[in-house]
């Protein structure tokens, strides 16, 4: 808005600020209801006072009507303003993007395309789109014709000076596909052959190189010059040879001509062209040239030494050298620029020396934060300055858009044309001469917030004649073009004078629907409204509400509309009938496609969108599931495998021999485990001794079993039973039928041996064991015979021991000797007494029945440790790694085993062993139960929950761990996550290539949410073979036995099945770990990848989504599936033609369909009739999920020891957004998009140029990209649907996405560790930057409070509303409802940001009495502010 005032006080209204709207879900901090407001003195009396006023504000008229829940017609008036999802709020922070094409553009490019137009409108409003839109519709016809031999033609964009060739090259060459030159008068044209005109499509060209042109095709060429009679005449008869040529000239202009008028209505004198060349040169004397030099260089130094000896006096600005205009200036500026900002101001000077001298002053006296430059024009320069160049003009452009420079002073050529940075201040120091500079220069201020300046002196008459003056030319102008015929006009489709109504009361009677069954009536009058609705109503996952776009065009005299939908909706577009106004047309539009959303039953019977009924079915917060453990789940403890054959003695057994290659504590012997079945192949793992040492442990299993007899198996169970009894002090009834296995010594120890079956079972071990209970001590045995025993103490379990010395110098009743293990405090009267664990009464019944004459020997007790799986802990490491307790004892209350103590050793390691391999067959139980081959190790990691949040990747403390359980399932998780999103994605999309993405979205999401998988899980009980639990003492026994003596004796209680908690989504989870197992079994990361490796993978997914929309059991089924749309099959055109061409040479891969590719490169923003190509939008979509699927499947492969927290944070760098957009621009894919979008173009070239110019700067750093500005969202979109184009023309061939990712992916991330840091902004830390850093405030806070939702009751289910509000001081900036805290939150900061930006430091504190600087000055600087989500 553009404001006078006298010079003493600069003056400036603001524009009006934009409205927001609010809505999203989710939860809510809890906040005290009990503060009250008091005199606020402290930080937390302050903040006290803030909360009263939130509290207050909230239950104000005004706030209460404001969240009252809208109507259904106001949420259709409010359609634009929905606030954005949490990631359209983060791309805000970067490069904005209009979703939909304008219709006055799409209405001129359809007018250029028949008729020469002259287009005028104002600054900012996409002229250039329009020429781009131009230039690719003729190119694509040139194609046609050079493919059916014709004769090459070529365009033509002209424009006024050499600096906008350069400019408009820039944006054209980022954002058409074909060869572009740049032709000015230094550029050699005129030297240029037929050959590289021929081989050219389109040319930038300044206008006075238009004599040198000829035999070229001047096709719709748009200028953003402002022409006159004679140069478009001259245009016509200069640029073109064949008269017989349809040829169009096209221009656009911010301000119309004196005389508007299109381009058949000029009538020029016939001219005739004339090229004149002079050659002059100076007279040049030979003779004495050396003394004429030397004369010259005297007085060229004598000039400088004077200008250095005065020069002094004038550098430095001292009080009073300024003039009163400057000094005001000067002070304004000050205040703009007082504190850091991202602010840009131009001052406007008449003289190129006024800019230069403005220039040096304020950098000598202005702001240290105002960072000064200048601009003026490239031409001749005065004697007394430099040469101001066409480079120092780009060089500083770029500053200025930088930010490097923020204050810009400029002559006129920075008023139009050139592409200046939207600016938040323009000051006119020297007024314009004319409307046109007023309307040009007015409209450099752009930026919200912004002001438009003139230094108007007080008191002088001509000044205010001269405003009064442009603004009356101003109206003028606008009152001519809104004069103008009908059909002239972007706007006339409004209804001025009641025609539309007229004409719409004739249709009436053959343009009505009657629905049959309701009765509800559709008609043009309210086609519109009921549209609007259905598509306000649309679900998304950006929770916005969406509103349908019309495309306007001319058929003859009359006009025709395409209304375009959201790529959310069922339908993508619908054309309406021929009319005679814009207005009707968009109206038949409107009906046709309300027609077709009820044929296909998207409207109800009373025209209603049928989403209001599906959305809650297909929302993720309700297809989520618990993660506490909220219920109990039986837990399988034993394999269904041991059951098999249970009952019955074997006839044969397979053997596995355990082997411990490091070592035990004690000396150790290799066990045989026999078993009826065969078992698996063990992997190697580790057990724990005392002292914290880990030792392997080695199973090898024989695939031929050995033939048992009734004499071996009663050797084998009498041996199995012992070890229960003796090492595990269980006493179980002598059935042998029903053991699950049996456990008896290896015949060798050597580690390695090759041996046959039938060599591996110590028979003569076993037989001793068989014929000897026990080795009972008589006065006749030998005391040698006492030595290296196994002794147990048979009236207390805890005490076993083995013997090593003989002590004859001791006796039964000598005092127990000190440093003995710790007894009861009966038992350490004597050693006699220390040998005898019975109670006193027992004790007092065998008093005299004693052998005092018996020997006494040596052992050492044996510590118990079951839990061997696991690391000691902190007490029996100690214990471990102390000196063994000796004790001396007598044989005769002692039980001395049969079983050596070797075999006694290793079997105290047993209970872990056989614990780690049932919970090894439990898991491979239940991969077979879904149909999974995969190793033991990663089936049971697949089932493993070590501890209570597993699976909350950003929590870091355990809850609950169990120790020694193993390997958890979160990483298996995670890439069978990725692997499900494939798969599920693949299968959506090839079924049906027609659907929207936002169906392929719903169908994907109900596949593979975790409410789905929960239900098949339980379906399949597969929680039952979850691993929750650690090593339990009472549950590695074996099953079916009956215990007669021993700890539990005589209990009945089934140990095969106990209960365990689990969380609906750890059960989940295991499904997608299991799908995790089956893809890494069968994946070869490095090798050329086969179908089959994936195979495995694929009949998880489908067995475990239970859903039609996946039943593929292999990968070539998703080929099979593939139903080709028929526009992938159509006619190719030439132009689609050129496109692969010159992607080939992009990506070395042949399309074998053009127009599947072309798919990939149409903005969503393109209307349907241009191409007859859907957008990219479903190819984004699958695209989207192969490019993760190769992003986390190469870290996952690399980093085997990463968590998927570091997993998930290093994939986002690869995936992202801003990453995605440089591989798009350094492959060169952003030059073939096709859009309608004005602002996009510019936003393209300018993110190109400053990338490029990164990686320049930046050498062998991979990483420049995160340096740089956000590109455009449209960018990364395109390289996703790319890689989706190459997976379906490959026949769903997945080596062309491997080599997409290490051609183009790869070679950026070799080095990991410079993405540690990688994140994206978030709008509260931009809000808190900015009122900290640009504003020097701290009284802000960030609040929220929880709603009722009105008019309903609790008992509907309903979530509460929140309401979020951004408080600076005591004022409410910016505000926002819905039924998440967070996310009313994010909007909340977002919405402020928008209202504060653009605001100078002294309006800040003006309009919010803000003293903070103040105190911050006066105190130690320290603030408090609370800013958090």
């Amino acid at each position: 808005m553009a404001t006078s005032l006298p010079i003493p006080h600069p003056v400036a209204s603001h524009h009006p600020p934009a409205k927001h709207s609010e809505d999203d879900p989710r939860d809510l901090d809890d906040f005290s209801d009990d503060e009250t407001p008091y005199a606020p003195t402290t930080l937390d009396e302050r903040r006290r006072a803030q909360k009263a006023c939130f509290d207050k504000w909230l239950i104000s008229d005004d706030t209460l009507e404001a969240i009252k829940p809208k109507t259904k017609e106001q949420r259709l008036d409010d359609a634009d303003n929905e606030e954005l999802s949490v990631q359209s709020l983060m791309d805000k922070q970067g490069a904005q993007i209009i979703k939909n094409p304008r219709q006055y553009q799409w209405e001129l490019f359809q007018r250029a395309q028949k008729e020469n137009t002259i287009a005028v409108l104002d600054t900012g409003s996409g002229k250039t789109l329009i020429a781009v839109l131009l230039l690719q519709w003729v190119i694509d016809q040139e194609l046609e014709r050079r493919a059916r031999g014709e004769m090459p033609k070529i365009s033509f964009f002209l424009v006024a000076s050499v600096t906008l060739v350069y400019q408009q090259y820039a944006v054209l060459e980022k954002n058409i596909d074909h060869k572009i030159a740049r032709v000015c008068g230094a550029d050699g044209a005129d030297n240029w052959n037929k050959a590289k005109w021929d081989d050219l499509q389109a040319v930038e060209i300044s206008s006075h190189l238009g004599r040198y042109c000829s035999n070229v095709y001047l096709a719709h060429a748009l200028s953003e010059k402002r022409m006159s009679r004679y140069e478009l005449e001259t245009e016509r008869n200069y640029y073109l040879q064949e008269a017989n040529d349809a040829v169009k000239s096209n221009a656009t202009t911010a301000s119309p001509l004196s005389t508007p008028a299109t381009t058949p209505d000029l009538t020029p004198p016939n001219l005739t062209p004339t090229v004149t060349t002079t050659a002059e040169q100076l007279p040049v004397e030979k003779d004495g040239m050396s003394i004429l030099l030397d004369r010259k260089q005297a007085l060229v130094r004598s000039i400088v030494n004077f200008v250095e000896s005065e020069q002094v006096k004038y550098t430095t600005v001292h009080s009073g050298d300024l003039s009163a205009k400057v000094e005001e200036l000067k002070r304004y500026l000050d205040h703009q620029f007082e504190n850091p900002s991202s602010r840009r101001c131009i001052v406007f000077v008449d003289k190129r020396h006024t800019a230069r001298l403005l220039h040096a002053v304020m950098k000598q006296v202005g702001k240290v934060h105002m960072r000064c430059g200048f601009l003026v024009g490239a031409g001749n320069p005065n004697v007394d300055e430099e040469n101001f160049t066409l480079r120092s003009q780009v060089v500083t452009l770029t500053k200025f858009r930088k930010g490097d420079i923020n204050c810009l002073f400029a002559t006129s050529v920075a008023e139009e044309g050139l592409d200046v940075p939207d600016c938040n201040l323009v000051i006119r120091f020297d007024l314009y001469n004319t409307m046109i500079q007023y309307v040009q220069s007015r409209g450099r201020a752009r930026q919200h917030n912004s002001k438009f300046i003139h230094m108007v002196e007080a008191g002088n008459m001509a000044h205010m004649e001269l405003l009064n003056r442009v603004r009356y030319e101003e109206r003028i102008m606008r009152r001519f073009c809104e004069a103008l015929p009908e059909d002239r006009l972007l706007d006339s489709g409004n209804d001025k004078d009641g025609r539309l109504d007229a004409l719409m009361a004739k249709e009436r009677s053959n343009r009505i629907y009657i629905d049959p069954i309701s009765g509800a009536k559709l008609t043009y009058g309210n086609a519109l409204a009921y549209l609007a609705n259905f598509v306000s109503a649309l679900p998304n996952e950006a929770n916005e509400i969406y509103h349908p776009t019309y495309i306007v065009g001319n058929e003859g005299a009359k006009f025709i509309a395409e209304v375009m939908l959201p790529g959310s909706a069922p339908i993508t577009s619908a054309i309406g009938r021929v009319c005679a106004q814009k207005g009707l047309a968009k109206r038949s539009a409107a009906f046709e496609a309300c027609l077709l959303l009820r044929q296909k039953k998207f409207l109800n019977e009373y025209l209603l969108p049928v989403y209001r009924k599906k959305l809650p079915a297909m929302r993720n917060a309700l297809l989520a599931v618990n993660m506490t453990k909220s219920d109990q789940y039986t837990m399988r403890t034993k394999p269904s495998l041991w059951a098999e054959g249970r009952g019955t003695l074997p006839t044969e057994l397979y053997i596995t021999l355990v082997e411990f290659p490091d070592g035990l504590e004690h000396s150790h012997c290799e066990l045989v485990l026999l078993t009826r079945t065969p078992m698996p192949d063990f992997p190697e793992f580790p057990v724990f001794m005392h002292d914290g040492r880990a030792s392997r442990l080695v199973c090898r299993r024989f695939e031929r079993a050995v033939k048992v007899g009734k004499e071996e198996m009663e050797r084998l169970s009498t041996c199995t039973f012992r070890v229960f009894k003796d090492v595990f002090s269980k006493v179980y009834e002598y059935r042998p039928e029903m053991l699950s296995y049996w456990l008896v010594r290896s015949k060798t120890s050597a580690v390695g041996t090759r041996r046959e079956v039938e060599d591996c079972i110590d028979w003569e071990l076993l037989e001793e064991i068989y014929a000897h209970e026990e080795y009972k001590w008589t006065s006749d045995m030998d005391p040698s015979e006492l030595v290296d025993k196994f002794v147990v103490d048979a009236w207390d379990g805890g005490r076993k021991f083995f013997s090593t010395a003989l002590r004859p110098d001791l006796r039964a009743l000598d005092p127990v000797p000190e440093g003995s293990a710790k007894a009861k405090a009966w038992m350490m009267a004597s050693i006699l007494d220390y040998s005898n664990s019975l109670f006193k009464a027992a004790r007092s019944r065998r008093e005299g029945t004693w052998n005092l004459q018996q020997p006494i020997f040596e052992a050492e007790k044996i510590l118990f440790r079951r839990n061997m799986l696991a690391t000691p802990e902190k007490k029996e490491e100690e214990e471990g790694l102390g000196s063994r307790p000796n004790v001396v004892l007598c044989p005769e209350p002692l039980r001395i085993s049969a079983l050596p103590p070797a075999l006694a050793t290793s079997c105290f390691v047993w209970p872990a062993i056989i614990h780690r391999c049932e919970a090894y067959l439990i898991a491979l139980e239940a991969c077979s139960l879904v149909g999974v081959e995969c190793s033991p190790v990663m089936a049971l990691a697949s089932v493993t929950k070590d501890f209570d949040n597993s699976g909350e990747h950003e929590n870091q403390t355990r809850v609950n761990f169990q120790r020694g359980i193993g390997q958890n399932y979160e990483r298996l998780e995670f890439i069978g996550d990725t692997f499900l999103k494939t798969a599920t994605t693949i299968a959506v999309y090839i079924q049906n290539p027609n659907d929207k993405e936002y169906d392929f979205h719903v169908k994907r999401m109900l596949m593979l949410c975790n409410s789905n998988l929960f239900s098949v899980a339980v379906e399949l009980k597969l929680y039952e073979y979850v691993r929750s639990m650690a090593f339990s003492r009472r549950l590695w026994y074996p099953e079916g036995l009956h215990l007669l003596e021993g700890k539990g004796a005589g209990k009945v209680e089934d140990t095969s099945v106990i209960k365990h908690g689990l969380g609906q989504k750890t059960i989940a989870d295991v499904c997608e770990a299991l799908i995790g197992a089956a893809f890494l079994t069968h994946d070869r990361p490095g090798e050329v990848w086969k179908p089959e490796y994936w195979d495995d993978a694929v009949r998880a997914v489908t067995k475990l989504v239970k859903m039609k929309d996946h039943q593929m059991m292999c990968w070539a089924d998703y080929s099979k599936a593939y139903e080709i749309p028929a526009y992938q099959t159509g006619e190719v055109s030439a132009s689609q033609r050129d496109l692969a061409a010159k992607v080939e040479l992009e990506h070395p891969y042949h399309f074998r369909y053009p127009r599947l590719l072309r798919s990939a490169f149409i903005h969503p923003g393109m209307p349907v009739l241009y191409e007859k190509v859907p957008d990219y939008q479903r190819l984004e979509f699958l695209g989207d999920a192969l490019l993760d699927m190769a992003s986390i499947s190469y870290l996952f492969h690399r980093f085997p020891d990463k968590d998927p927290q570091w997993l998930t944070e290093h994939k986002m760098a690869m995936v992202s957004n801003k990453f995605l957009g440089a591989v798009c621009v350094n492959i060169g894919f952003h030059k073939h998009l096709r859009h309608s979008n004005s602002k996009m173009a510019h936003q393209i070239s300018a993110y190109a140029d400053e990338l490029q110019e990164a990686g320049r700067v930046a050498g062998e750093a991979r990483d420049y990209w995160t340096t740089v500005s956000d590109p455009p969202k449209c960018l990364p979109d395109i390289v996703e649907s790319f890689v989706g184009a190459l997976f379906l023309d490959s026949d769903c061939d997945y080596n062309t996405v491997i080599q997409f990712f290490e051609r183009h992916v790869k070679c950026y991330f070799e080095d990991m560790a410079v993405y540690d840091t990688f994140a994206t902004n978030h709008p509260c830390t931009h809000l808190h930057n900015m009122l900290q850093t640009q504003f020097a405030c701290s009284e802000y806070r960030l609040l929220a409070k929880e709603l009722p939702p009105a008019g309903l009751h609790e008992s509907e289910g309903l979530r509460k509303e929140v309401v979020a509000a951004v408080m600076v001081h005591e004022e409410v900036v910016a505000w926002s409802k819905g039924k998440s805290a967070r996310y009313a939150r994010l909007r909340a900061a977002q919405k402020a940001i928008d209202a504060l930006q653009g605001l100078a430091p002294f309006e800040f504190r003006r309009r919010f009495g803000c003293k903070c600087h103040v105190e911050a000055e006066q105190g130690d600087g320290v603030v408090g502010v609370d800013c958090a989500v």
